[in-house]
């Protein structure tokens, strides 16, 4: 009988044991999240524009984790024949990745020029900025409408 109970014991000291393991590695990876984390941003996410015309956003990366992060750009058209890049916006050279400092944020230009032959529509291009290990990663969608004719507001 008393075999009995002490397995009983261990077996629930095994038990207790591997849950506060297990509550240690989650309370871990997430103080790991926030101690790295990114967040994009633009002023517009769907601009419409006239056959003929290009689009530039500034395109906002904010490093709201604990360490400084090397970001790698990239941007996914929905159409070949569509060249969208980054591009610094004071030198402007293009750019593929970004050096932001914790808490800090940086700016470049995300320019979009359509294919000669687009044709009316809707177009989607997905803009990702990640760290070169691929622990941190963020997207942001920008919808361009392309039209005929150019719109103009007066």
């Amino acid at each position: 009988m008393k075999q009995s109970n002490q397995l009983k014991v261990c077996i629930m000291s095994a038990g207790i044991m591997m849950s506060l393991l297990f509550g240690l590695v989650i309370f871990s990876s997430h103080a790991q999240a926030q101690e790295r984390a990114i967040k994009l941003s633009v002023d517009n996410t769907r601009v419409i524009i006239g056959t003929g015309d290009d689009v530039q956003l500034t395109l906002k990366v904010t490093n709201v984790g604990k360490t400084d992060e090397e970001l790698i750009l990239s941007s996914a058209p929905s159409v070949e024949g569509w060249d969208s890049f980054f591009r610094s916006r004071f030198m402007r050279w293009q750019v593929t990745g970004i050096m932001v400092q914790s808490g800090k944020d940086q700016e470049v230009e995300y320019a979009v020029k359509p294919a000669v032959n687009a044709r009316p529509g809707e177009y989607i291009f997905t803009i990702k900025a990640a760290s070169p290990d691929g622990r941190i990663s963020e997207t942001l969608n920008i919808h361009v409408t392309l039209l005929q004719k150019a719109q103009t507001v007066s």
